[in-house]
């Protein structure tokens, strides 16, 4: 479980990090109009922020996973509406971006609250609680995710033509809007595909709890 988190939150998170890079690129050369890229960004962030509440009210209702499944599956398919509509207007572009607010506001809070689940799952399974080893490699995917968005970033801009002077081609700018819908709709895919099998619900989390009590209980009349 913990490494089917891991590899869905960092292939989110390097989706998420190419995605709103590239926003910067999208909205000043594709919507021609650069003077919107804080606000387009800004909101986006905004909107993730708020959703918090509703999401941590969510897993009340649903499962850990089904909120994740959620956020990656409405930033897939937002995604895909982007690159089919190609749109230039700001404001239509705020929509939709505040859209990606709520659905990446999804992972990470489910992110974190599955999180101590595998802990729990790995001392059931191995009778150690590495939570420190846990949250620091998961820590590091979220830090590792910013820096190959940066790096894939550059690689595909200088590979799409991208000049940072004048007007860009047709064919850059293309390869803009690529990078700023179709990565991160992969991206996401991929993280939605790995949740997907992601083994650990209530009823499981109840009964390795349950196990994990016992087994301490045991230790220590036998001390």
């Amino acid at each position: 479980p913990f490494w089917i988190l891991f590899t869905g939150i960092l292939a989110a998170s390097v989706g998420n990090s190419i995605g709103t890079k590239t926003m910067v690129y999208y909205v000043s050369y594709n919507a021609e109009a650069p003077g919107s890229v804080s606000l387009v960004l800004t909101l986006g962030l905004f909107a993730a922020g708020g959703a918090v509440p509703f999401w941590t009210f969510m897993f009340s209702v649903i499962k850990k996973r089904t909120v994740w499944l959620l956020g990656t599956g409405g930033f897939f398919i937002n995604s895909l509406i982007l690159y089919v509509l190609s749109p230039t207007v700001v404001s239509t572009v705020i929509g939709f971006r505040i859209v990606d607010g709520v659905c990446l506001s999804a992972v990470i809070v489910a992110f974190w609250a599955m999180t101590p689940d595998t802990v729990e799952y790995g001392e059931w399974k191995s009778g150690d609680r590495d939570e420190g080893i846990l949250f620091g490699i998961n820590e590091f995917a979220l830090k590792a995710a910013t820096g190959i968005g940066v790096g894939v970033l550059g690689f595909a801009l200088g590979a799409i033509g991208y000049s940072a002077q004048g007007d860009q081609s047709v064919t850059t700018l293309e390869g803009i809007k690529a990078l700023s819908f179709l990565f991160p709709m992969f991206a996401y895919a991929f993280s939605f595909t790995c949740l997907y099998f992601y083994p650990i619900d209530i009823k499981l989390h109840q009964r390795l709890l349950a196990a994990i009590a016992y087994r301490n209980r045991s230790r220590t009349a036998g001390v």
